[in-house]
């Protein structure tokens, strides 16, 4: 099949036949079991009510995408399996749609699994010379859907990630998955760095102590030696070298 990642974890029908999948795939299964419920819903959907259920194998309505061409791509996605340019962001009367170019669909509900939300290194939004982390969820709402991207204060979002970066200098924070990542983890990383700009500023310190105390003490060695010898060539010019008399 030309699209091998199927979505597993969405569906979408009418009520009256997801009553009856719910029902129907219930009815004989023990508590107990230790199937996973991926499994039996492909169980059910494959070998007993196929009529009823249907994987959406064309991409008509779900996506799992890595990468989209014109947004954010990259060798992670061929990686995985998912060839480079095999989805793209495309303009069509007027409208922007994202195009599975491998099935001629425009599916609706777009799933971005592991790799596909991890942020990867991209340009900065706001200054192109430098390099910050970027995620392709975040992406494809800033560019489809700019309200909700405001309004969900993802921008708010990105601007503290793109400022958490601070790219030209070692990164303490290298992990992808910097956008979906639990909330202590983060706040473990803020507090990291906030010790890293402490000893920083302690480095500052020393240092510019250390280049005061250079600079009064060359000051003091350059302003004594001077006084003394000033002072030696007076008392020393009436003194008669071979007796040293006065």
């Amino acid at each position: 099949h030309p699209w091998r990642y199927l979505n597993s974890g969405l569906m979408g029908g009418r009520v009256w036949a997801m009553r009856i999948f719910f029902e129907e795939m219930l009815k004989d299964r023990p508590l107990d079991d230790p199937s996973e419920d991926q499994v039996v819903c492909a169980n059910f959907s494959l070998f007993k009510r196929p009529d009823l259920v249907a994987l959406d194998y064309n991409s008509e309505l779900f996506l799992n995408v890595f990468g989209i061409e014109g947004i954010l791509e990259g060798p992670w996605q061929t990686a995985i399996g998912q060839p480079l340019g095999s989805v793209a962001l495309v303009k069509s009367d007027g409208r922007w749609w994202i195009e599975n170019r491998l099935t001629k669909t425009r599916p609706l509900v777009f799933h971005f699994p592991g790799p596909g939300k991890f942020s990867k290194r991209a340009q900065c939004l706001h200054n192109p010379w430098l390099i910050c982390y970027r995620s392709l969820p975040f992406e494809v709402v800033r560019l489809l859907l700019p309200q909700a991207y405001k309004g969900w204060r993802l921008d708010y979002l990105q601007e503290l990630f793109d400022d958490l970066d601070t790219p030209w200098l070692p990164r303490w924070n290298s992990d992808d998955y910097l956008h979906f990542q639990k909330a202590w983890d983060l706040l473990q990383k803020m507090k990291l760095r906030e010790r890293i700009i402490s000893y920083l500023v302690l480095l500052d310190f020393f240092v510019l102590a250390a280049f005061i105390w250079r600079w009064h003490r060359h000051r003091r060695d350059a302003a004594v030696p001077c006084g003394w010898s000033l002072l030696r060539r007076w008392r020393l010019r009436g003194v008669k070298p071979e007796t040293s008399d006065v």
